[in-house]
């Protein structure tokens, strides 16, 4: 076997090993990448949305940075979180969220009760 045959074949042997180190590290990024991505959305109660640090996604929407502010007039008609529905919207071109809870508030004039519902959206796409 001559020298050049003898490095044809280490070549040929060391570019199969990276080609095969190649498609792992490629098979590895793909698997974080989807580690790092948001869930779809899913009906569930704005406690969960409230979460820190939650997001999901509707289409190509992401929604993330959600927080409540609720207030009532006797303090015990303020509607809690755990008592606000989300419904995700996944009708192509009008995607979104629907909110839904107790917000009527029966008896004298003098009782009330405020919700202030704030969240993020942005593109997933950039």
């Amino acid at each position: 076997m001559s020298l050049a045959l003898a490095i044809e074949d280490w070549l040929t042997e060391e570019r199969t090993k990276m080609k095969k180190l190649a498609l792992i590290i490629l098979g590895c990024l793909l698997v974080g990448a989807t580690a790092f991505a948001s869930p779809l959305c899913a009906p569930d109660t704005y406690a969960t949305y409230a979460t820190a640090g939650f997001s999901c996604t509707i289409g190509g929407l992401l929604f993330d940075n959600f927080s409540l502010s609720s207030t009532g007039n006797p303090p015990g008609v303020a509607v809690p979180a755990v008592s606000i529905a989300v419904t995700p919207i996944a009708t192509p071109g009008n995607e979104g969220l629907q909110f839904s809870a107790g917000w009527l508030v029966a008896g004298t004039n003098a009782m009330n009760s405020d919700s202030l519902i704030q969240f993020r959206v942005s593109s997933v796409s950039g």
